[in-house]
Parts: C-alpha cells; sequence; structure tokens
C-alpha cells in the first residue's frame, strides 16, 4: 500500500469482474500503511478481524515491486520469512567462567549449532528439507 496503488488496483479489479459479468467470492481488501514506520499493526487488525473474514480461498499481496508504472506486474511467488525466538539454558545459576568455562558450552554456541541445523552460515543454503519445492515449469519458462 506504501505505492498506493494497492487500494485503486483492488477497487478497480473487481468493477472490472462486475462490468464483465463475472462472478466474485466475497472479498475482503486489507490495506496496510505502516509498513515503513517499523510499527507492526497488520497482525492485530487480520486477528481481530478474522471471525469476519471466514473460510479465506485466496490472498493477493500488491505489494511485491514493479518496474514501470504504466501497467500492473505479477509476481507469482515470494520468498518466506520465518520468525521465532530461540532461549537456550545451560545452567540454572551463574557460573564463574573459572569454573566452569570450558566445561560449560557457550548458550550463543548452542543457539548457532541449532540454527546451522537449519541454514549454513557460510554460504546461506537452506538445509531443511521441507523448506524446499519444485518450481513449476511454467515459472521456470517466466525466469528466462
Amino acid at each position: 500500500a506504501d505505492d498506493g496503488y494497492a487500494i485503486c488496483a483492488s477497487v478497480l479489479s473487481l468493477v472490472a469482474l462486475q462490468k464483465a459479468g463475472l462472478p466474485h467470492a466475497k472479498t475482503c481488501i486489507v490495506i496496510e500503511a505502516s509498513e515503513e514506520s517499523a510499527e507492526s499493526h497488520l497482525e492485530h487488525y487480520i486477528r481481530k478481524l478474522k471471525p469476519r473474514f471466514g473460510a479465506v480461498s485466496l490472498v493477493v499481496c500488491l505489494d511485491s515491486g514493479a518496474l514501470t508504472w504504466d501497467r500492473l506486474w505479477l509476481t507469482t511467488s515470494l520468498r518466506g520469512v520465518t520468525a521465532f525466538n530461540v532461549k537456550a539454558e545451560i545452567l540454572r545459576e551463574g557460573m564463574h567462567s573459572g569454573m566452569g568455562g570450558g566445561a560449560v558450552p557457550d548458550t550463543f554456541r548452542v543457539q548457532r549449532l541449532l540454527l546451522d541445523r537449519i541454514e549454513d552460515a557460510a554460504t546461506g543454503d537452506v538445509r531443511l528439507p521441507e523448506a524446499h519445492c519444485d518450481v513449476p515449469a511454467s515459472t521456470l519458462r517466466q525466469m528466462q
């Protein structure tokens, strides 16, 4: 929504369907307008409005970018983002490094080892097979 075209594109796409006599499902247009401010209100409103949305069968994001302004651009895939909190606890009480250094693993090292199971820190390659998928032939053709 930060580029200003999302509202117009959303409404005009519905108008075009209606003018063409084509049916469409119930449509909820959600505009996120705080992206650039580092505030995160969208998740709050999605949770609050979820009962009004009902069963969602299609989500369209109008914020993936455009190379020119004379037409709409289509993005067929986006990279996913995962956010999580990791807490590593080794001891119940603090210990002086002279007493436990070396024998007790460092919590940062433990977290790094856990993250290394997911991503290769040197190359950025994702190691989880579940995070990979086959790229459809149509997408491969579009990339050429």
